[in-house]
Formats: C-alpha cells, structure tokens, sequence
C-alpha cells in the first residue's frame, strides 16, 4: 500500500539535524514500502532547503537526483529529473525548469510567459500573449 511523504520528513532527512529521526527515515527509505513523493513537494523542498537552509543549489539539486531515483519513490521521475538538470545547467528558477519539463514530457509546444529564462531550453516555443 502506497503512502504519500510530506516534505517535512525528506527535509529532515537530507539535513540530518535529528540523528534520531534521519535514522528512521532511512530506515523508512530503504524499506520496500510504496513512498509517493508530489511534484509540489519537490518544489517546497528546494525553497526550504535555498532559503531556510541556506543550502547550494548544486548540493540540493544532488540530493534530490539520488533521492528520487530510490527504487520505493513514486514520483514524476522523468519529468523531475530533467528538470533538475534544467535548473543545473541553465540560469533558469526551479520553476521555470518544471514548466519546460512538463511542457516536453505532455508534448506542449508553447509556453505563455514574460519569463525570457524559457527561452534558453530550445524545445520550449515561449510566447507571450
């Protein structure tokens, strides 16, 4: 049976401020129980993580890589994982890599926005109205 984690619990697993609760998780992680893990979650991760926790992009971006390639991870893989190579590899906000990853993997040629940051992902056609 699947259950869904709150970002709470990745965030407490990736910053290990809780021996005792990372331990747990772990423990939970490597279980061969169904974890589902939603797009949302990912993106309230990488803001707590940027701005609470003062964390590197590129760390958070290498956590979250290997976290979501556990096997028990039910998620979005593909369209998360490009993303984060989007938001690696161009000077774009989290965001904006999503949208563009999502846009490629539903086959959506245009996406309606100011941002000029979409631009830099050829496979995105960025109109504005």
């Amino acid at each position: 049976m699947e259950k869904i984690l709150d970002a709470n619990i990745i965030i407490r697993y990736l910053v290990e401020d809780d021996n005792q609760k990372a331990g747990a998780i772990e423990k939970l992680f490597r279980s061969n129980e169904a974890l589902v893990v939603t797009d949302v979650t990912i993106s309230e991760i990488i803001w707590v993580l940027l701005s609470y926790y003062k964390q590197k992009k590129q760390n958070i971006i290498r956590q979250l890589t290997s976290f979501i390639q556990l096997t028990n991870i039910k998620c979005n893989k593909t369209i998360l994982i490009r993303a984060l190579e989007y938001y690696k590899n161009l000077n774009i906000d989290w965001v904006d890599a999503y949208l563009s990853s999502y846009a490629i993997e539903n086959k959506i040629t245009g996406v309606y926005s100011y941002d000029k940051g979409l631009s830099k992902i050829p496979e995105i056609n960025r109109l504005e109205p």
